[in-house]
């Protein structure tokens, strides 16, 4: 498939935005992951990963928002935890990284 679209899977993850080749790819309206497993994500996509700037919201209700490369935080972002604790500031490979507050 390509083009703008909605899948589901029998696992009961969805994702609604664009494709490429059958592929998540460009700007995404929604991932939400399986049945029990409160997942959601919206922004960019590149081949199947996230890419770009977006945002998460995790099973125990952490929540990202900032830039993403290759599925993982990458540059200024944003985490907010569950028990209002946040982090504002640069990520590098999924993790916590020069300056933030």
């Amino acid at each position: 498939m390509t083009g703008k679209g909605k899948l589901v899977w029998p696992s009961g993850a969805s994702y609604e935005g664009n494709y490429k080749e059958n592929l998540n790819h460009g700007k995404g309206a929604s991932y939400e992951g399986p049945m029990g497993v409160t997942l959601m994500a919206k922004g960019s996509w590149k081949l199947n990963r996230r890419h770009g700037i977006g945002e998460q919201k995790y099973q125990n209700s952490d929540v990202y928002e900032g830039f993403w490369n290759e599925n993982k935080h990458e540059g200024s972002g944003r985490y907010v935890w569950s028990n209002g604790s946040m982090y504002i500031g640069t990520w590098k490979a999924g993790k916590m990284c020069g300056r933030g507050v």
